[in-house]
């Protein structure tokens, strides 16, 4: 499962929205995924966000120019029990 990006508005900043769509993350997370990666540039507060969800940094950068972050959460059973709305696994 992957996010490319997560930009909260200046005028919203300050409310944990950025903390609320993470989680909101974790919750859809198809059952059939193992990973979910977070791309994200130096300095954006997403990156202490994440980690405080149990995203680790790696050592490698990412492949986008812009987001040179990348971050990756290992997902595992407690995460999917947690919301029984969960997408399915897809045929690809």
């Amino acid at each position: 499962f992957y996010i490319q990006e997560v930009f909260i508005d200046t005028n919203m900043r300050g409310k944990k929205l950025g903390k609320i769509l993470i989680e909101y993350a974790l919750l859809l997370c198809p059952v059939n995924k193992k990973y979910m990666s977070l791309m994200t540039y130096e300095g954006n507060i997403m990156a202490k966000i994440a980690a405080n969800n149990g995203f680790v940094l790696q050592k490698k950068p990412s492949v986008c120019p812009v987001n040179r972050l990348l971050l990756i959460r290992t997902m595992n059973e407690e995460d999917f029990n947690k919301n029984t709305n969960r997408i399915t696994a897809s045929a690809s």
